[in-house]
C-alpha cells in the first residue's frame, strides 16, 4: 500500500487521515481546504492539528495558502492558472465545492500569519526599520517567473492609485523596431485597451480595428502602424473618469500581428504616461510624465496583457502576463482568457506592508523616518523598495 492508498482508505475517518497527513505537512496544507469542507469532520479538530504541524511546511506554501483562502467564496468559479515555461494559462471552471464559512477562512488566515510569524522568528535581528505606508499598495512576489523587465517591475495584482494631479488622461505607449535580419523583417505590434463592465459580461475594444470605440468618453488611438523601419509607436489616450461611467475597467495588451517573439525584436517596450489632455499633437512620449515603462522581452511569447485599470477606484492593477506564440488570437478581443485572467488579477493579495509586519518578532520598527537605519518604501532612498524582487523572496 502506498501512502496515498492509505489517504483514500482513510478519507472519511478524520482521526486516521489527519494521522497519516501530519506526517507529510505539505499534504496536510494542501488538503487543509477538503479537510473544512468534509461534512462530518470537525473543525475545531481539523484547525488544532494543522496549527500543531504548520511551522514544517514552506513559508512560501503558507503564502499560497493564505491567498487562496482570502479568495475562497470570492467567486462562483475556480480558476486555475497553468505555468507554462514561457507562457501562463488560465482556466476557469464551475466551484462544485461546499461551501466553508466566512468566520471558518478567517481563523485559517490568523493561524497561518501566526506560523509564520514564529516562522521568521529565527531570522537575523533588524533594528531601526522605518515601514512605508505606501507598502500597502503592493503585492507580495510569489512567483516572478515570465515577467518582463524594467527599472520598476511590480508583482502580479499590485494596486497603484492613480493621483488626481497626474490628470484624467492616461496615455499608454508601445514603441517597437523591424527585424534587423531575416527573410520577415516587418514587425507589427498592436496594442489595445479592451473595456469590460463590472459583471464581466460586456466587453468593447479600443484597437486598430475599432479605432472609435471608445469616442463616447473621449479615447483618442494613434492609428494602426503596421511596420517600423526607423521604429515606431502606438499609444491610446484614454480619460478613466469618463470612461467609469460606461465600464468598470480596461485591460491593456499588445499583440505582434506579425507573430515575432518579443524576444527576438530588437527593440521593444511599453509603458503608461499621464496627460493633462489628450495629445493628437506633438511628441508621442515625455519623459517627465512616464509613470511605469518595462521591455517586452519574453520567450515564447507574441502576446501580452500588461495591465488593467479599475476606473471606479481610480486603480492600475498589473497583469505582465505573457501569452503563446502561434496562438489562434492575432486580435486581444478575440482572446478568450483575457476575462478569466482579469478575474484573477483582482483577488486579495497579500501585500507588502502586511507581509514585513509578520516579521516583527525579529525587526525593531520605528515611527520616525529620521531615526532609521532601514528603510522599506517605494522612494528612491529607499533600502528596500517593492521592485526588489529578488531581495525580497531572497532574505525576506
Amino acid at each position: 500500500s502506498t501512502y496515498y492508498s492509505m489517504l483514500e482508505k482513510n478519507k472519511d475517518n478524520q482521526m486516521n487521515l489527519i494521522s497519516l497527513l501530519s506526517k507529510r505537512p505539505g499534504e496536510f496544507a494542501r488538503r487543509l481546504d477538503m479537510l473544512l469542507r468534509h461534512r462530518s469532520f470537525d473543525i475545531e479538530y481539523t484547525l488544532q492539528e494543522f496549527g500543531k504541524i504548520a511551522d514544517q511546511v514552506s513559508p512560501n506554501v503558507l503564502l499560497q495558502l493564505y491567498t487562496f483562502f482570502q479568495n475562497r467564496n470570492l467567486y462562483s468559479s475556480r480558476i486555475f492558472c497553468i505555468k507554462k515555461l514561457y507562457y501562463n494559462r488560465y482556466v476557469e471552471v464551475d466551484d462544485n465545492r461546499n461551501d466553508i464559512p466566512d468566520d471558518i477562512i478567517e481563523r485559517v488566515c490568523s493561524v497561518i500569519c501566526d506560523v509564520l510569524s514564529r516562522i521568521y522568528s529565527s531570522y537575523p535581528r533588524i533594528e531601526n526599520v522605518y515601514l512605508d505606508e505606501s507598502m500597502k499598495n503592493y503585492a507580495m512576489p510569489m512567483n516572478t517567473r515570465n515577467k518582463s523587465k524594467g527599472n520598476k517591475t511590480l508583482t502580479f495584482g499590485t494596486r497603484i492609485k492613480l493621483d488626481e494631479e497626474d490628470g484624467s488622461f492616461i496615455r499608454f505607449f508601445t514603441h517597437w523596431k523591424n527585424m534587423k535580419d531575416g527573410n520577415d523583417k516587418r514587425v507589427d505590434i498592436d496594442l489595445s485597451v479592451e473595456l469590460i463592465n463590472e459583471d464581466f459580461t460586456s466587453t468593447r475594444s479600443v484597437s486598430w480595428h475599432d479605432l472609435y470605440g471608445g469616442r463616447k468618453f473621449d479615447t483618442y488611438h494613434s492609428g494602426d502602424i503596421v511596420t517600423a523601419p526607423k521604429g515606431a509607436s502606438e499609444f491610446i489616450d484614454l480619460d478613466y473618469i469618463k470612461a467609469s461611467k460606461y465600464f468598470r475597467y480596461g485591460v491593456i495588451c499588445n499583440y505582434v500581428y506579425t507573430g515575432q517573439d518579443f524576444c527576438d525584436i530588437p527593440e521593444c517596450f511599453s509603458g503608461v504616461m499621464f496627460m493633462e489632455k489628450k495629445g493628437k499633437k506633438g511628441v508621442v512620449f515625455n519623459p517627465e510624465f512616464v509613470k511605469y515603462k518595462y521591455d517586452l522581452t519574453q520567450y515564447g511569447s507574441s502576446q501580452n496583457i500588461a495591465l488593467a485599470i479599475d476606473f471606479k477606484n481610480r486603480e492600475l492593477i498589473w497583469m505582465d502576463i505573457p501569452r503563446p506564440s502561434g496562438g489562434i488570437y492575432q486580435v486581444a478581443s478575440g482572446d478568450g482568457m483575457l476575462v478569466i485572467a482579469l478575474k484573477e488579477a483582482l483577488k486579495k493579495q497579500m501585500n507588502m506592508y502586511d507581509f514585513i509586519k509578520l516579521h516583527s518578532s525579529h525587526v525593531t520598527f520605528v515611527d520616525d523616518i529620521s531615526q532609521s537605519e532601514f528603510i522599506i518604501s517605494d522612494k528612491e532612498n529607499a533600502t528596500l523598495k517593492p521592485y526588489d524582487v529578488e531581495k525580497v523572496t531572497a532574505s525576506w
